[in-house]
């Protein structure tokens, strides 16, 4: 596809979610059916199912994805993946700027279901899922970049997908999101992801990097994800009872 497409379809995406967006404010039906949906997950939920949920929703922590998209970047690029590595390392990080300028826009309440633990913040749409979405599609990307392999191109992409929905079912079972705010973020993801694949895949770039260069990026890199994990991540969630659910 032409750049022209691939920047109308992020438009279309990124318009799609702003849609939705005024739907979930003003649409008393989607509001119903949202809250239906949340009240039935509250009712069939399981400990076992619920304590594996959270594991996945945790280590879909926007902080923690952004340090692997970064990390990522750095290796690839440092392997001459200049492109992918642009993809990689803007991807995730456009999502999360895009979610969070949209949750201000509409400021819509998390679900007042009790949850698992407490998150602040609006809920549309899901910051997890748009970051999630974007930086596992830059992943399936990055491997039909790399490979000209027919299965490995098709596991990568089944399990890509795959991730992206058990993220966005996470959210929904344990009661952080409502089921729209997961299709805000999925359309929010595509959208970005589109415009960071194309771009990168319409700049030129050095073939390599400077090697004082390189070993401060990996510096930057190595402390970012540190900073992200013992500060950013612990405080997004605040457990309101133990692990296990009863």
């Amino acid at each position: 596809w032409s750049a022209t497409v691939r920047f109308c379809s992020s438009a279309l995406l990124l318009g799609a979610a702003i849609t939705l967006g005024f739907f979930v404010t003003y649409s008393e039906t989607l509001v119903y059916f949202d809250s239906a949906l949340e009240n039935f997950l509250g009712q069939v939920r399981k400990p076992f199912a619920a304590n594996v949920l959270l594991v996945i929703t945790t280590l879909s922590q926007p902080s923690w994805i952004l340090g692997c998209g970064l990390g990522l970047a750095l290796v690839t690029l440092l392997t001459g993946g200049r492109r992918s590595a642009l993809l990689l390392g803007t991807s995730p990080v456009l999502a999360v700027c895009v979610a969070s300028l949209i949750k201000l826009i509409f400021t819509r309440p998390r679900p007042d279901l009790v949850a698992i633990a407490q998150e602040a913040g609006f809920s549309f749409p899901s910051n997890h899922v748009a970051v999630a979405t974007a930086f596992f599609m830059s992943l399936i990307v990055w491997v039909w970049r790399s490979t000209a392999e027919r299965r490995i191109r098709v596991l990568c992409g089944s399990l890509g997908v795959s991730l992206i929905m058990l993220v966005a079912y996470s959210r929904v079972y344990l009661g952080f999101h409502y089921l729209t705010d997961t299709l805000g973020g999925i359309l929010v993801g595509l959208g970005t992801w589109a415009i960071a694949t194309t771009v990168s895949g319409h700049m030129n770039l050095p073939e390599k990097l400077p090697k004082n260069f390189a070993l401060l990026c990996s510096v930057l890199t190595i402390g970012g994800i540190v900073a992200a994990a013992t500060q950013l991540a612990p405080r997004s969630l605040k457990f309101v009872s133990p692990l296990v659910v009863k």
